[in-house]
């Protein structure tokens, strides 16, 4: 029989061992995978430098998730080899949905028939959240270049095959793919010329230097709304609000043609999907604040929101789009 005191002894020691035993479930992957998310700072990856349209793009998402969570959300840049590296980043990372990345129809839909052996695959180790933004893209020439319309741009090219030359911010971009795809739908050969940036692309139309770009709006609006560049046309479907007298490159000769550059976020596949469709309802819902909808409005953008069914069916649309323009112009790109 116990004494009083073994008794004793042993309640204490029961007690002990029941408060190691929780300290040490409370540090395991079970009980923190059961903590409220978001618990700490949710980082987005951007791949591309900061002040572009992409880099503002994750600023509105950065500020209007930690304005829905009431948590610390950061934005780190981390450009270089076509988003290559921020992709990786992001694939080495937990599956939890702390690291998410701002990746680009040149990341997902292009880079995918340009590039090979990756160490990740697109499709089976990253899972779409949400859509973000879509911008317009414009066609602006170099001043002096006596094409004041579309048809009249296409009739010179026709002239002069290969003598005019286009700029992008490089290859397998979206400004690179739709300077092909207008190869491609007007019959025309122009020269292309990679640059390291849009900037760098519009300065030197700007100067002079070069002859024509299929920019991204935001990046040009400030150039176009003040003059210094000349647009001929928005190669979307319909008119762009921010630049309502520009025709669109459809009704001024090409029937059907659009493109337009986007951003969405995507996250490491087998993160938990409670967490995929809370992501992908905040982000809708920050993308309707007025601080947040108008920083992108302002600048010529459209805010997205989508689910992450919708973003995967974008995903896959415009890869296939890309895919056969990159086949047929039989663009590679130097490793």
């Amino acid at each position: 029989m116990f004494s009083l005191n073994t008794n004793k002894r042993v309640c204490f020691r029961l007690v002990t061992l029941a408060a190691i035993l929780t300290a040490c479930l409370a540090g395991s992957p079970v009980a923190l995978a059961q903590a409220p998310y978001p618990a700490r700072t949710i980082r987005v990856i951007s791949p591309f430098p900061p002040g572009g349209f992409s880099d503002l793009a994750a600023r509105a998402v950065a500020l209007g998730l930690q304005q829905e969570f009431g948590s610390n959300v950061v934005v780190e840049n981390r450009p270089g080899a076509g988003g290559l590296l921020a992709t990786e980043l992001v694939f080495n990372s937990p599956a939890d949905g702390y690291t998410l990345l701002l990746a680009s129809n040149t990341g997902l839909a292009i880079l995918p028939h340009l590039v090979t052996g990756l160490k990740y695959d697109l499709v089976k180790d990253f899972t779409p959240v949400s859509l973000v933004s879509m911008a317009p893209n414009v066609l602006v020439i170099r001043p002096g270049l006596e094409a004041p319309s579309v048809k009249e741009l296409i009739a010179m090219a026709k002239a002069k095959p290969g003598v005019l030359n286009f700029a992008s911010s490089g290859i397998g971009t979206p400004q690179h793919m739709i300077g092909e795809m207008f190869k491609s739908s007007a019959g025309v050969s122009l020269q292309h010329i990679p640059y390291k940036g849009t900037v760098a692309g519009l300065q030197d139309v700007m100067a002079g230097r070069v002859d024509l770009m299929f920019s991204d709006l935001p990046s040009a609006a400030g150039l176009v709304k003040s003059g210094k560049l000349k647009t001929l046309a928005v190669a979307t479907a319909t008119r762009s609000p921010f630049l309502p007298d520009v025709p669109t490159i459809s009704e001024s000769g090409l029937p059907g043609f659009a493109a337009s550059t986007w951003v969405g976020i995507i996250v490491r596949a087998q993160t938990p999907n409670e967490i995929v469709q809370r992501l992908s309802r905040a982000i809708a819902t920050s993308l309707q604040r007025p601080e947040v909808r108008n920083g992108l409005v302002g600048i010529g953008a459209e805010p997205g929101g989508s689910t992450s069914e919708r973003f995967a069916a974008l995903i896959a649309e415009d890869g296939e789009r890309w895919g056969k323009i990159i086949r047929d112009a039989g663009i590679k790109l130097e490793q």
